[in-house]
């Protein structure tokens, strides 16, 4: 498959960009991306500031909150797969940005009513949820068709880049807007952001490969089932598969728990722990321009386990953070750091490698497949989480998700088809991958 190449931006400008953003068309993606990550860094904190410091939410309920957002990954990302790939990626992208910034609209119109409370909290949790799947799926898709899959790597590493980037300012200006206009308020301005991005998504000249259904279809359980069995075949992808749905569960307990603990037990306010954040932005950024390196020397596979386990390490460690100034917040910047150093490094290559492997006609299919696999189980995660929390108290539960974590992680690093799976698929020539049949997993060079 040929990259879209379109015109590009000339100058000094262009002397200076990556090559890929040179593209108009991956440009546009890229900035439409870009402006939505940073807008959405103000509801990635101000949904639960909201139910920590206005509703005085509960660890359990807290849990609820991240398991409705969590939820609509177990209910819509088999069927969202199907239908990406019979339909306009850009189609899907532009109406997934009309459908998020309507309901976030919603809670500063609620706020300003005297309408807030948990049960709307929980709907547009489920609502901004229900977008990041179809969002993510679609737009991992439309990213392949743009660029080809010899720059895959390049065009998630410049993404990537980007986005850790955006996080050494937004997590801080996000905190501080919440502190100073209140969280319902600083929401409208990301919808007003939002309005911005779904102008940038309708100029985007859409490759005809991504227009066009990507196979006849069969109907939707046979197309499913195709999907599933395309990822259950291959080694590499069904490992891939156990320890992200085992990191995810795990993942959005801590989620649930991260600004609970730190508004009321190291004592945090919202800009506080928007400033906190910016660490992990560095860590994202610093795994980003290193994991190329770190692949080429010690292997993908060995990247993406360790990646794994330290940020169980940090789960563990955040039972240990002290709530005394100013050590609350630099142990927990330490600790954000770390952790998306982590993240960062297997995630790059954990997408990267499951585009490359997948053919054309499964592509929506696969990445909806895996992430279903990967997130079906969060909810459960988080309200178990929560309820632990609230028997136990919120320091032995971050000790128990660390240990658990950890059980993951081995179970991952002891199964060497995913070593040999990952490490042929990630460092094959490039142009030279090989396409499977669809319906039928590549063959790996087991060891």
């Amino acid at each position: 498959m040929k990259p879209a190449i379109t015109s590009g931006f000339g100058g000094f400008f262009g002397r200076i960009t990556p090559p890929l953003l040179r593209e108009r068309t991956f440009a546009l993606l890229w900035l439409a991306e870009v402006i939505a990550m940073g807008a959405g860094h103000i509801s990635h904190l101000a949904l639960p500031i909201i139910g920590t410091t206005v509703l005085h939410a509960s660890p359990t309920q807290m849990g609820l909150l991240v398991a409705f957002q969590a939820l609509p990954f177990a209910l819509l990302s088999l069927p969202s797969g199907v239908w990406i790939d019979q339909t306009s990626k850009q189609r899907i992208l532009v109406g997934c940005f009309i459908v998020l910034a309507a309901s976030l609209a919603l809670l500063p119109a609620a706020w300003f009513m005297g309408w807030l409370n948990m049960p709307l909290l929980y709907l547009v949790g489920f609502l901004v949820g229900a977008v990041m799947t179809v969002f993510g799926t679609a737009h991992q898709v439309l990213v392949t068709h743009v660029v080809g899959r010899p720059r895959l790597v390049d065009a998630y590493r410049i993404i990537q880049t980007s986005e850790s980037l955006i996080r050494l300012a937004a997590p801080g200006l996000a905190g501080l807007l919440i502190q100073a206009f209140g969280a319902p308020k600083a929401i409208a301005i990301e919808v007003i952001a939002l309005a911005f991005t779904l102008a940038l998504f309708v100029k985007l000249d859409e490759p005809a490969s991504a227009r066009q259904p990507s196979a006849p279809s069969k109907g939707l359980l046979p197309d499913m089932l195709e999907g599933l069995r395309y990822c259950w075949n291959d080694p590499a992808l069904r490992a891939m598969a156990f320890a992200a749905a085992a990191w995810q569960f795990l993942f959005h307990g801590f989620l649930a728990m991260q600004i609970l603990f730190a508004t009321r037990e190291l004592h945090m306010n919202a800009g506080q722990i928007g400033l906190v954040h910016i660490a992990g932005g560095v860590g994202a950024l610093v795994s980003a321009v290193l994991v190329k390196r770190l692949n080429h020397r010690v292997g993908p596979g060995n990247v993406m386990v360790w990646g794994l386990a330290l940020t169980t390490v940090v789960w563990a460690a955040f039972a240990l953070l002290p709530a005394d100034k100013p050590w609350n917040m630099a142990t927990m910047a330490l600790a954000l750091f770390l952790f998306d150093i982590g993240t960062v490094a297997f995630f790059i290559n954990y997408i990267s490698m499951r585009q490359i492997v997948t053919p054309d006609a499964l592509l929506g299919r696969v990445t909806a497949t895996m992430r279903f696999a990967s997130v079906a189980l969060a909810p459960l995660g988080a309200i178990a989480t929560g309820i632990t929390a609230d028997a136990i108290g919120l320091r032995p539960t971050f000790a128990l998700l660390g240990g658990l974590g950890m059980l993951a992680v081995l179970g991952l690093a002891s199964y060497k088809p995913f070593r040999a799976a990952s490490a042929e698929a990630l460092a094959h020539p490039p142009g030279q991958t090989p396409q499977p049949a669809p319906g039928h997993a590549p063959q790996a060079n087991v060891q």
